[in-house]
């Protein structure tokens, strides 16, 4: 389990507050103290972009669950060794850049990423 504050851009400190909880469950908690200032429609706008940066804090939280730790995997009777790499993924509330773990064969050639191949990503 870990424990961390989120700052999200374009609040202060004072108007908003973030923690989040992963469990070694994978169950993620995520509490938030928020402030909306302004009038009605300025606060649903803000209300909005909360809502929508907690769903992306999740989701980032919730992918690294279908990656791998790192070791060695053999596919089609060929050892394949992890040379992590950071990557980019856009998700319905925002893009996340993960350092997700990418396979390849001592020959090179193809790559494989479990993370991609649990969760059915298409990529380019």
């Amino acid at each position: 389990m870990y424990v961390c504050s989120v700052i999200f851009p374009g609040y202060s400190h004072s108007d908003m507050s973030t923690q989040y909880k992963k469990e070694y469950d994978g169950s993620v908690s995520i509490t938030v103290n928020l402030k909306p200032t302004g009038n009605f429609l300025e606060q649903e706008e803000q209300i909005t972009e909360v809502a929508s940066a907690l769903a992306l804090l999740a989701r980032e939280l919730t992918m690294l669950d279908y990656d791998t730790d790192g070791s060695p995997l053999v596919l089609n009777n060929e050892k394949y060794v992890c040379k992590g790499q950071k990557k980019k993924y856009q998700t319905p509330w925002g893009q996340v850049e993960l350092n997700r773990h990418v396979y390849q064969s001592s020959r090179g050639g193809k790559t494989f990423v479990p993370l991609e191949a649990s969760c059915s990503l298409v990529t380019t």
